[in-house]
């Protein structure tokens, strides 16, 4: 989670332009990013990002408990550690 503070406008670019860069980046292959309330023209943009788009927090919320199900799950099956 990232707290990014000013005027709407400047919040939504920059955080904009860090889930693209991290969407995208060879470094971060293992990436998958999730924007909650902002990024949906991001899959129009960049249909190969790594990315994600709910309407609200609350949503988001059950998506990052699906996931951490996954990896619990995962981890127990193959006996290897999950990346973080």
């Amino acid at each position: 989670m990232l707290l990014l503070d000013g005027d709407e406008q400047q919040v939504r670019e920059v955080a904009r332009g860090i889930a693209m860069e991290a969407g995208t980046a060879l470094w971060a292959d293992h990436v998958e990013i999730l924007t909650a309330g902002f990024g949906l023209e991001m899959q129009q943009l960049l249909p190969q990002c790594r990315g994600m788009y709910v309407p609200r927090l609350t949503t988001a919320t059950a998506d990052l408990a699906r996931v951490l199900i996954e990896v619990h799950q995962a981890q127990h099956e193959d006996g290897t550690e999950p990346l973080p």
